[in-house]
């Protein structure tokens, strides 16, 4: 969440990184089932990131729809570290 970025810029990067690391780890034959996934949030500079949850939320589940492959099980959403209370909207609004 450090770094001054925007919320398209990070978007853009953790699809990237998402990506190269399905590859790499289907490369190696890792079952797809097995997978377990907990990727980093798609946040521009914070506290900018707590001012625009509805296009935040887009912005997380397209990036996911976009890079995760189907075949993985589950995604798990931590803080990122964010004060506990913060992340509750986020994912209230993602759909």
């Amino acid at each position: 969440m450090d770094g001054k970025h925007t919320l398209e810029q990070c978007s853009e990067v953790t699809c990237e990184v998402l990506l190269t690391v399905f590859q790499r780890v289907f490369a190696q034959r890792v079952v797809r089932k097995a997978w377990f996934s907990s990727p980093t949030w798609c946040f521009p500079e914070w506290p900018a990131a707590a001012s625009d949850i509805e296009r935040g939320s887009r912005r997380h589940v397209n990036c996911f729809l976009r890079s995760v492959p189907a075949a993985v099980p589950a995604i798990a959403f931590l803080s990122g570290g964010q004060p506990a209370e913060l992340p509750r909207p986020d994912l209230n609004a993602m759909k």
